[in-house]
């Protein structure tokens, strides 16, 4: 009976330290996840910093383009109205010279304001509106419709006269 006690004994150590061997391996895979889930946080800490640094970035150039943009921009009007004063020189010449022989006083002040030119919408409208009063008036017909616009009342005025 000694030795069938020593021997349950013995098989009795061994499930234990098979139990004991297996609680380590999970205690251990436990510990691997929670490494793994530390890791992972971090890097999404990363990850969103480094958006955070990105989105900055794109900030600050956008603030350069815009400056960039306005500069050209002061320089082209710069440019445009220098042309417009080439442009209207002679005529204030003229009038200068005129106020001379007149007598007047030698205030010569011009002032060149800038109009956004018609879109190509209102260019075609006005071609078109345009070219049915020539064709109305060139058959020697006068405007029977109802004006619908400011043009069309003005070529349809134009016809009563």
């Amino acid at each position: 009976m000694g030795q069938f006690n020593q021997s349950q004994a013995q098989n009795l150590a061994g499930q234990q330290l098979n139990a004991q061997q297996q609680q380590f391996g999970a205690g251990l895979g436990l510990q691997g996840l929670q490494t793994a889930m530390t890791g992972a946080k971090s890097l999404a800490d990363i990850g969103q910093t480094q958006y955070g640094q990105n989105l900055g970035l794109l900030d600050v150039q956008n603030k350069f383009g815009t400056q960039q943009q306005q500069q050209i921009q002061n320089q082209l009007n710069t440019e445009y109205q220098d042309f417009l004063n080439f442009q209207n020189y002679p005529y204030k010449q003229l009038g200068f010279m005129s106020d001379m022989i007149r007598g007047l006083p030698l205030t010569q002040q011009s002032q060149t304001m800038y109009a956004q030119p018609p879109s190509m919408i209102q260019q075609a409208a006005g071609l078109g509106i345009t070219g049915k009063a020539l064709g109305v008036f060139a058959e020697g017909g006068s405007v029977d419709e109802r004006p619908a616009g400011l043009a069309d009342l003005a070529i349809y005025r134009m016809g009563q006269d």
